[in-house]
C-alpha cells in the first residue's frame, strides 16, 4: 500500500519542492520513497512504499522502456497476469505487483485494467502517446484526487498533499454542502474544495495537454445482468469467498484480520484459518459503553477458530484525535465510526502489516435494516394510495417524535415520517444524517434553497429508482454505487493509512460481487433477517450464538457525547467559537437553540451536530477560504 503524487505542467514547471509535498503522505508508506522526473517535459511522479510484496526489488515509481508508473494498493491476481504475460513474450526484472501492470498496460494497452483483480489507484505514462492514464479499482477502496487548469495537473492518493500546492486555492466548494449536512460525507466525484474532483470508482482517465480529460467506465457494477439468477448459492458462494480470501492472503509480511463478532468478519476469519498454517492474528477494539462493545462475540469466534487473538479497549481522545482525522480526510467528513476504526487498525498495527476487513457484506446481502424497511414500505405503496400515505405522514410529522436512528423503533419512525415520498425520498431519510427541520432554520437562504429544491436527487440515480424490480435490490445497487465508496471505504482507506496499515476486503472481490448481483433478494432477505445465504452457506463456520445475531454496526455513544462529561465541553466549543466564515453559513444564535435542545434530550441530532463540528474543525484546521 502506498500513496503517490503526479504532476505535470503544461506552461509551469516541476515544482522544486514536490517531493517534499510527497513527505505529506509517509503515513501511506514509510518503507521507502522514490521520484521520477520526465527527461525533456515538467512532469514528474512522487512515491511514498508500504512494502508488502517484493520488498527488495518492487520500490517506485518504475519506468519500463519509456512507459513509467507510480501506484497504490495491491493486485490479488498478478501471479497469474505475468505467467500470461511471460507467455506472450513479456520479460519481468522483479516479483511485484507494480511490475505485472506496467508490463500489461505495455502489452494491451488500458485494456488491462480489465484483468486486475484488486484494489488500486494509478497513473501512467505513455511515452508513444504522450498521454497519461489514470485508473481507479472498481469498488473505490484506493483514493484518488486530481485538479487541472490551464497551467498544469496534480494527482494524488490524499487531498492534503494536493492543497499543500500553493497553486491550489484553498477555497470551499459551497455547492457540496447540502450533500455533506444530508449523508455526511461528499459523493464522488466532488471534494469539498473548489476545483478538485475524485475519480470515481471503475473509471479510467486519459489526460493530453489542450484536451479535455477523456473520463471512461471500464466496469460497472449497473451494468452486471441479474437476470440469470442461481437458485441455489450455497456453493458458489463458499468457492467464490474463499477463493477472494486466498487471494488476499498473498503477503511477503504478516497478514491479519479485524474481528468484530459479526456475520461478516466471522466467516472470513473462518476462511482465512482454513488457508493458514499458523493461527490467523485476530483484533477487536471494545468501548466501556457496553451497547457498543463487541469483545464477548469476538472472543466467542477467536476461541471457536483458535485464532491468536487481542483485544483491546479504547481510550477515546476526541481532542488529539479529531484534528489529525481532520488533515487526513482533507475534507469534511462525518461518519463518527471513523474514531473506533481508527483505534482498531492503530492496535491491528502492533501485530500485522497487513488486515482483511468485512466491508461490503451488507451492501451485497442485505444486511442493513433500511433493506427490510424499503420491501415494508414498497408492500404499502401497493396496499395505501398516495394521499392515504401522505396524510399518515402529515400526523407522524405533526407528533414532532424524535427518531433515534440506531433504535430499530426510531429508524421505523423516520421512515413513517417520510411515508408519503417517493422511493428516492424515503431512501434519503433512512441514510440521511436526519434534522431536515434544523437544517432550514439554521442554515442561511442560500442553502436553505438548494436543500428542498434537491432533497430526492442530488448523488443518487433517478434511472436506478426508475426501474422496475424490488425496492430493497435498487438500495443495495445505490449503496454500493455511493455509500460504499463515499463513505465507508474512504474512512476505512484513511483511517488504516493513518497507522500504516493495509486493509483488505475480500467481500468486495470483483467476480464475489458479480456472483451477488446474480442472488435474488429473496435470497438474501426472510422477514427480519438479511443475509440469509451468507448463513446458511457458511454455518459451520459460525458458533451456534452468532449464526442468528442481528447487525450492530461499528458504532460509538455520539448523543452522550455532546450531553455530558469533557466530550460534550470540547464539542460545544468548537461549535460555538467564533468563526466568520462558518457563521456566514450557519445561524448561530439557531445553532445553539439547537445544541441545547440536545443536551437537554428535547431532540436527538447528534450526527447533524458531529457533521456540523467535522466542518468547522476542518475549516478552521485547513484554513479554508469561503
Amino acid at each position: 500500500m502506498c500513496g503517490f503524487l503526479c504532476w505535470w505542467g503544461f506552461n509551469r514547471e516541476i515544482p522544486s519542492n514536490l517531493t517534499e509535498n510527497g513527505r505529506l503522505l509517509e503515513h501511506r508508506g514509510p518503507d521507502d520513497a522514490g521520484d521520477w522526473k520526465h527527461p525533456a517535459l515538467p512532469l514528474a511522479f512522487v512515491h511514498r512504499r508500504l512494502s508488502i510484496i517484493d520488498i527488495e526489488q518492487g520500490g517506485q515509481p518504475m519506468v519500463r522502456g519509456k512507459n513509467a508508473i507510480a501506484y497504490n494498493g495491491e493486485i490479488y491476481n498478478f501471479r497469474q497476469i505475468k505467467k500470461e504475460l511471460k507467455k506472450e513474450g513479456m520479460k519481468f526484472h522483479t516479483n511485484s505487483d507494480t511490475e505485472v501492470i506496467l508490463q500489461g498496460y505495455r502489452q494491451h494497452g488500458e485494456d488491462i485494467l480489465d484483468r486486475l483483480r484488486g484494489m488500486f489507484s494509478l497513473v501512467i505514462w505513455d511515452e508513444k502517446k504522450k498521454q497519461l492514464l489514470l485508473a481507479r479499482d472498481h469498488a473505490g477502496q484506493k483514493p484518488l484526487y486530481y485538479y487541472r487548469d490551464k497551467e498544469f495537473f496534480i494527482a494524488g492518493s490524499e487531498l492534503q498533499a494536493l492543497l499543500a500546492r500553493p497553486e491550489i486555492s484553498n477555497r470551499l466548494n459551497k455547492e457540496i454542502l447540502p450533500d455533506y449536512l444530508r449523508l455526511g460525507y461528499i459523493p464522488t466525484p466532488d471534494s469539498g474544495i473548489s476545483g478538485i474532483k475524485k475519480l470515481p470508482p471503475g473509471h479510467r482517465m486519459i489526460l493530453r495537454p489542450e484536451k479535455e480529460a477523456d473520463i471512461l467506465s471500464y466496469w460497472s457494477l449497473a451494468d452486471k445482468s441479474t437476470t440469470k439468477t442461481i437458485n441455489n448459492p450455497g456453493n458458489a458462494l463458499r468457492k467464490t469467498l474463499k477463493q477472494a480470501v486466498k487471494r488476499r492472503l498473498v503477503s511477503d509480511v504478516p497478514v491479519g484480520a479485524f474481528l468484530s463478532g459479526g456475520i461478516d468478519s466471522s466467516i472470513i476469519v473462518g476462511l482465512m484459518q482454513q488457508l493458514m498454517v499458523r493461527p490467523v492474528q485476530t483484533v477487536t477494539v471494545g468501548f466501556s459503553d457496553d451497547r457498543y462493545d463487541e469483545r464477548d462475540y469476538a472472543r466467542l469466534v477467536a476461541d471457536f477458530h483458535g485464532t491468536d487473538h487481542h483485544e483491546y479497549q479504547a481510550n477515546i481522545k476526541l481532542k488529539e484525535l479529531l484534528p489529525r482525522l481532520v488533515h487526513h480526510f482533507g475534507e469534511p467528513f462525518a461518519d463518527p465510526s471513523a474514531v473506533p476504526t481508527y483505534y482498531v487498525a492503530s492496535q491491528a498495527r502492533r501485530a500485522v502489516k497487513v488486515a482483511l476487513a468485512g466491508d461490503g457484506g451488507d451492501e451485497l446481502f442485505g444486511g442493513y435494516r433500511r433493506y427490510r424497511a424499503m420491501q415494508i414500505l414498497a408492500k404499502i405503496r401497493r396496499w395505501l394510495p398516495a394521499p392515504v400515505r401522505k396524510l399518515i405522514q402529515r400526523g407522524f410529522k405533526r407528533l414532532g417524535i424524535p427518531a433515534n436512528r440506531r433504535s430499530k423503533p426510531g429508524e421505523l419512525l423516520r421512515v413513517f415520517q417520510h411515508l408519503g415520498e417517493s422511493e428516492a425520498g424515503q431512501y434519503l431519510a433512512m441514510v440521511g444524517l436526519g434534522g431536515e427541520n434544523i437544517v432550514n432554520k439554521i442554515c442561511c437562504n442560500e442553502l436553505k434553497e438548494h436543500w428542498f429544491n434537491t432533497w430526492e436527487i442530488l448523488p443518487f440515480k433517478k434511472e436506478i429508482f426508475a426501474q422496475p424490480g424490488e425496492a430493497a435490490e435498487k438500495v443495495m445497487l445505490i449503496d454500493l454505487l455511493t455509500y460504499l465508496p463515499g463513505d465507508l471505504l474512504v474512512k476505512t482507506d484513511i483511517t488504516t493509512m493513518m497507522n500504516s496499515l493495509e486493509c483488505r476486503c475480500p467481500y468486495l472481490d470483483r467476480d464475489l460481487i458479480e456472483l451477488s448481483r446474480r442472488i435474488s433478494i429473496n435470497q438474501k432477505i426472510k422477514g427480519r433477517q438479511g443475509k440469509v445465504c451468507l448463513r446458511q452457506a457458511f454455518a459451520d463456520l459460525l458458533p451456534e450464538q452468532i449464526q442468528n445475531r442481528g447487525k450492530m454496526g461499528f458504532g460509538v455513544p455520539l448523543a452522550r457525547w455532546f450531553r455530558e462529561g469533557e466530550k460534550s465541553n470540547y464539542l460545544a466549543e468548537i461549535l460555538m467559537n467564533s468563526h466568520d466564515g462558518f457563521f456566514s453559513l450557519i445561524d448561530r444564535e439557531e445553532l445553539e437553540k439547537a445544541l441545547t435542545a440536545h443536551i437537554n434530550e428535547e431532540i436527538d441530532i447528534a450526527p447533524l451536530l458531529w457533521a456540523l463540528v467535522m466542518f468547522k474543525l476542518w475549516l478552521e484546521e485547513m484554513n479554508i477560504k469561503i
